[in-house]
């Protein structure tokens, strides 16, 4: 059964990184696409440790698309 468990966690995290890798190539990230990757972590019961790097990745590819937009984070003097 542990090894079953190891197995398809394993597919889902590679599920998980090509949907990644697929949303992150046009530099949005619309909330459907957010979203979905929720979903995935969700269904398959992916944890914090396993799409870590892939959160801080898409929080600085959202925050870079919204200066893009003319949304410039605040400074304070």
């Amino acid at each position: 059964a542990s090894q079953v468990n190891s197995f398809v966690r394993d597919e889902a995290l590679s599920l998980y990184r090509k949907w990644f890798y697929s949303i992150m190539q046009d530099g949005e990230v619309t909330s459907e696409e957010e979203n979905a990757l929720a979903w995935l972590e969700k269904q398959f019961g992916l944890q914090f440790a396993d799409t870590q790097h892939y959160q801080a990745e898409l929080q600085t590819v959202k925050r870079l698309a919204a200066i893009r937009e003319g949304k410039l984070p605040a400074v304070q003097t």
